[in-house]
């Protein structure tokens, strides 16, 4: 470049700020070298924009620009400025700071995107200049997210936010922009995004709320908790639908929108997931809303009589509270004493002082008529109202008590499930006894009660058509669930390796079905077929395989885990007397979900006695580890109070969902060669089957070798080893080994590959259990595959991938290709479960395998408190004597992963689509 035009430039320069004049002599002919004069001109032209506000931010614009055009692309360097300059002349102040960002944003967006985007960008900073800056810092992680188009909408959110921060100085409007991107990025629709934002614009505009919370405050609520809510409802429809009429209600009457938002997946439950009976309840509401603002605050909240008739109107189920009085009078008929109905879950019955409790669910819509829901209501009161006609909870006589060895000393008498803990396995014990005592009061119902057979012949036979083969099943399974059927409708299927043993548990259970059968004649039978039953269980004949294509495990979640198999049949509840809970809703401790968008309990409905917040408070649940019937339940290990918080978490265990036939063959592609590599690899340390053992006391055959050496030590005057003999042992790999996957909404991000097509994390994790599996297949290693998500500590999922006894088989893969993102990490429950499962194998050699991509993060668990869990989970772990070894795939893990996993084993793998490879490879270094 001549010297006259850049003595030009400089003047320009000089006019507006002498000291970044200055500057410019110093940069310029760096610049000079790779910048076109129009480049360079309009390089100096913002410089003078930026001088003219701000002469410190001219010297650090003039400093700093040359590296970072150097980074933009040439022929974009013009419209980098450009835009630039649109800024300048409206916020000259956020002109820097998108300079800054500048390389980041042109990757992300095109020559049009760019312009609109500073645009709004512009319009933004001139009204708000805190706002304005925020938004041209965070803009690259949104860009992407949502279209360039609807930046105005997430700019407008920030501005409100802004302008509320200012009289309460919150700082919310910080939080938001900081924070949106990981917000949007949890909503795996992208068509919900611009929805949400629509409506997160409408309640920031709305005017105070019942609860007193700002409206900047429910702003940045809906957002942080948006993936929660619409994770809540049944379909892509209802997400729809909910972000439309959420938005619908903070126009016609901005006040309800949290208590609508809050209470919609409750009401969604309500009318069947139908959209357009959920418009109309909504659409009574608002009318209300126009007459009433206070009725209406009822209705969208659930306290209004006239929201639950409207309800109930639209559903084709039925409610308890509308048949409550007519199933009192049917049980109190029937049993002759006062009788309580309460909604809850299950349907146990206990005896109280005042009469008895029973407990039903608090809707019914299992049928498709309501006649047909009421007729299974009525069956199910009619059946806990027989336990306390015949006495399921009476204490037991004073002869019964010294017939069973118990202490019939004065005081009171225990009642009879107080006896089960005393079984050595008290859960199988409880099963046979639910079994028999639920034949006998069968039978009693129907011999005293002939009217009601028709009824409960309708509703057992429509339960017993969805119940599991029992080829299918395990050995444990197969046997209780034989004595079920046989004891509801003394006909069965029964595999031939247990039919001797279901069949004499049939004859014995036979005995109580007869007239005058007592709680003592159930014990008596108990007594005789536990051995029975225990003993069948532990012979070595296994049952039929069932179909490859077949997953054992589809039809019942809990069998092949050697539950209950009578969890989800009608009326076949454990029997142990629930405790009647009388406390209110109240908050849990240290839990940072707003009220105004919190998930209710479907199980616990509006105006009914609440199930305590605090698991530990509750003497009826298990101690930590031990199963129910609606989950698992594990302490949590609480830093700052250095002790764990008793039964916090509850982890509920299913089968994993398949996947669909394109992603299978997809992961079988990705695998085949590998899986060919890894399958002969392993081969090679697959112990052979005998090996030849030398020098043994005892054996076989006679050791050659060591009977020379002894003779030729007798006649030396020594006394030698009388170990003469050889034998060959059977050589085993006795290794059981549990594969942890973390599969929470993060897993989603795509990574980068180097390969024709993006990949996200679940996608290599996929394909590392897949060439993992079939490899300790071959190697003959006992395992599992668990994938554990969640929301919230009552709410921990694992899904089971292959549990220990299910083969290596299609089924597997295509529960591997079926995994999907979904939810949040609670890393130290989902560990303390397989810990668990671990603990049940014989084993000698017990290794757990976590597979994570980051930090634990949860509801209420996240930044140390997290890590100190999850490190304690691990300790205890390794204490029990579980080898503990963590795998992450998370680049920036050296900043936590020392402190979170300390003295257990771990490995980085910071190119995750490296996994599949190396996986194989550090399963063989752990086990060999």
């Amino acid at each position: 470049m001549s010297e006259p035009p850049r003595a030009a430039l400089r003047a320009r320069i000089d006019v507006v700020s002498s000291k970044a004049a200055a500057v410019f002599d110093e940069v310029v002919g760096d610049v000079a070298q790779w910048a076109p004069h129009e480049v360079l001109a309009a390089w100096v032209e913002l410089g003078c924009v930026i001088a003219s506000d701000s002469s410190v931010a001219a010297i650090k614009y003039f400093r700093e620009t040359p590296s970072l055009l150097r980074g933009v692309t040439p022929e974009r360097r013009l419209v980098a400025l450009d835009v630039g300059r649109v800024f300048g002349r409206h916020a000259a102040h956020a002109a820097l700071e998108y300079i800054r960002q500048c390389p980041v944003l042109l990757a992300r967006l095109d020559d049009a995107a760019l312009r609109q985007w500073a645009e709004i960008g512009a319009d933004l900073a001139r009204e708000d200049y805190g706002a304005g800056i925020e938004y041209v810092k965070e803009s690259f992680g949104i860009a992407g997210l949502i279209p360039v188009d609807r930046f105005a909408l997430w700019a407008e959110i920030g501005l409100r936010l802004s302008r509320e921060d200012a009289a309460v100085k919150d700082y919310l409007a910080l939080s938001y922009f900081r924070s949106s991107a990981d917000w949007l990025r949890e909503i795996a629709d992208p068509g919900l995004r611009p929805p949400l934002l629509a409506l997160a614009l409408r309640v920031a505009a709305a005017e105070g709320a019942p609860s007193g919370q700002r409206p900047g405050q429910l702003t940045v609520d809906l957002l942080r908790y948006a993936p929660v809510l619409l994770g809540s409802l049944p379909t892509d429809e209802t997400r729809r639908a909910l972000l439309a009429l959420g938005t619908r209600v903070a126009e016609r009457a901005p006040r309800m929108v949290g208590d609508f938002l809050r209470h919609a997946p409750e009401v969604v439950r309500w009318v069947e997931g139908s959209i357009a009976r959920w418009t109309e309840w909504v659409e009574e509401g608002l009318a209300i809303a126009d007459r009433h603002l206070e009725r209406a605050e009822a209705y969208f909240s659930l306290r209004s009589k006239q929201a639950i008739e409207v309800a109930q109107r639209l559903s084709h189920g039925v409610f308890l509270r509308e048949v409550k009085s007519s199933l009192t009078f049917y049980a109190e008929a029937l049993c002759g004493c006062p009788v309580d109905i309460q909604a809850g879950r299950g349907a146990s019955s206990a005896r109280t002082e005042r009469g008895g409790v029973i407990t039903l669910p608090e809707r019914i819509t299992r049928y498709r008529t309501p006649e047909d829901n009421f007729r299974f209501y009525k069956v199910l009161t009619l059946h806990e109202a027989g336990h306390l006609q015949y006495g399921t909870y009476e204490p037991l006589s004073p002869a019964a008590i010294r017939w069973f060895g118990g202490d019939d000393r004065p005081g009171e008498a225990p009642a009879t499930t107080s006896l089960l803990d005393r079984f050595p396995d008290a859960r199988l014990a409880q099963n046979l006894w639910t079994i028999v005592e639920e034949a006998r009061v069968d039978f009693l119902l129907r011999h005293e009660y002939p009217g009601i057979r028709r009824d409960m012949d309708a509703v057992l036979a429509e339960q017993l058509r969805g119940r599991p083969p029992l080829e299918t099943l395990p050995r444990r399974a197969a046997i209780l669930e034989g004595l079920l059927q046989l004891s509801v409708a003394d006909t069965a299927e029964i595999p031939l390796p247990v039919l001797d043993v279901v069949t004499q548990g049939y004859q014995l259970l036979s005995r109580v079905r007869t007239p005058g059968a007592t709680v003592e004649d159930v014990l008596r039978v108990l007594f005789e077929l536990y051995p029975l039953v225990a003993e069948g269980l532990s012979e070595d004949t296994p049952i039929a395989p069932a179909p490859a294509d077949q997953d054992p495990q589809a039809e019942f979640d809990q069998l092949a885990m050697g539950h209950a198999p009578i969890d989800s049949f009608a009326f076949r509840d454990t029997l142990a007397a629930p405790q009647v809970h009388t406390t209110q809703h109240g908050g849990e401790p240290g839990r940072t979900e707003p009220a105004a968008y919190r998930v209710e309990d479907p199980q616990t409905p509006q105006g009914s006695p609440a199930a305590p917040n605090h698991p530990g408070d509750d003497e009826t649940l298990p101690a930590s580890g031990r199963g129910t019937d609606d989950g698992f339940w594990y302490d949590e290990w609480d830093a700052v109070a250095m002790e764990h918080k008793p039964r916090w978490c509850r982890v509920k265990e299913r089968p994993a969902d398949d996947g669909d036939s394109d992603d299978v063959e997809a992961l079988l592609a990705e695998t085949r060669g590998a899986m060919r590599s890894l399958v002969r690899a392993f081969e090679t340390i697959r112990p052979e089957a005998f090996r030849k053992r030398r020098r043994q006391p005892d054996g076989d055959e006679i050791d050659l070798d060591a009977a020379l050496a002894a003779a030729i030590e007798r006649r030396a005057g020594l006394s030698p080893v009388e170990h003469y003999y050889q034998r060959r042992d059977k050589t085993v790999r006795d290794v059981a080994a549990a594969l942890l996957v973390d599969v929470s909404g993060s897993t989603g991000r795509q990574i980068h590959t180097g390969g024709p097509k993006p990949r996200r994390v679940i996608d290599v994790e996929r394909e590392s259990l897949a060439l993992l599996g079939a490899a300790l297949h071959t190697l003959g290693d006992e395992y599992a595959i668990y994938a554990f998500s969640g929301q919230g500590r009552m709410d921990v999922a694992c899904r089971v991938i292959k549990d220990f006894e299910t083969p290596w088989s299609p089924a597997v893969l295509r529960r591997i290709g079926g995994m999907r993102p979904m939810g949040q990490n609670r890393d130290g429950a989902a560990i303390r479960h397989a810990t668990a499962r671990l603990h049940e194998r014989p084993a000698a050699i017990k290794l757990l395998i976590i597979i994570s991509d980051g930090r634990p993060l949860d509801d209420d668990y996240g930044a140390d408190y997290a890590m100190d869990d999850t490190r304690s989970a691990l300790q205890d772990a390794r204490a029990g004597g579980v080898r503990p070894f963590c795998v992450t795939v998370d680049e920036r893990a050296d900043q936590y992963i020392a402190a979170m996993y300390r003295d257990v084993q771990y490995a980085i793998v910071s190119d995750a689509a490296s996994l599949p490879q190396r996986l194989p490879r550090l399963y063989r270094r752990l086990t060999v």
